[in-house]
């Protein structure tokens, strides 16, 4: 009768090692995989800030840039018009 009931421990502490470990393994990867994905997100919404302001940055250039091409484009006008006279 004994020796039945150390078997019955012996196979529960079995199973429970059986599923224990990969239980404990999976919650392990599972915390890595979101504190990684939280570290990604924060470089991500980093990276977006520094992309409009970039992004900003270049299209008040390029008005700029095409505010000078028209007065370029005036004055080209005009001098052609004087050597047409």
């Amino acid at each position: 009768m004994e020796w039945d009931m150390v078997g019955v421990i012996v196979v529960l502490a079995g199973l429970m090692g059986t599923v224990c470990v990969p239980v404990v393994n999976l919650t392990k990867a599972i915390s890595s995989l979101t504190a990684t994905c939280k570290a990604l997100e924060t470089r991500v919404a980093a990276m977006e800030e520094k992309s409009s302001r970039n992004h900003q940055r270049l299209w008040a250039k390029n008005e700029e840039q095409d505010g000078r091409l028209n007065d370029h484009e005036t004055r080209i006008v005009r001098l052609e018009e004087g050597e047409r006279k």
